[in-house]
């Protein structure tokens, strides 16, 4: 009698955890399906972002078309400079325009450094030994 109570339990087990499995694996779909339409969705929206940033790239074709702009802007400033020389009387010298702030600086048209000497790197020489040998600092390691 024990060994039948205890089978039909054991089947009745079998069952249920037959029964939630099924469950659980149909829930398990209807989620893969959901998270596959968001990632369908975000994939889209991805796509969507590369786009416009291919968009905005600068292309070879806009560096050209730039540098024919700057091409066009120094040769107008030349003639400009050329015509004030030609005229008597008229100021050669112009007062350098301060840069405004969001103006396109020149990087490559101009040098910028300083017509400075390089930093020494050591400054004070190492003392020696005995007050013979000392430093520019009058220090010196004394011999005992």
């Amino acid at each position: 009698m024990n060994k039948c109570k205890l089978l039909i339990l054991a089947c009745m087990l079998f069952a249920l955890a037959a029964l939630s499995t099924e469950n659980a694996q149909g829930t398990t779909q209807s989620q893969a399906t959901k998270q596959s339409k968001m990632s369908v969705q975000s994939m889209k929206r991805k796509t969507e972002a590369i786009r416009e940033k291919m968009k905005k790239r600068v292309t070879q074709a806009d560096r050209e078309a730039a540098a024919d702009r700057l091409k066009a802007m120094r040769q107008k400033v030349a003639a400009n400079a050329k015509a004030n020389k030609s005229k008597p009387g008229k100021k050669t010298t112009t007062a350098l325009a301060v840069p405004t702030p969001g103006g396109i600086p020149d990087y490559f048209g101009s040098p910028n450094w300083a017509f400075s000497p390089p930093l020494r790197k050591f400054v004070d020489t190492l003392p020696g030994l005995g007050p013979n040998n000392a430093n520019n600092l009058g220090q010196y390691l004394p011999i005992a």
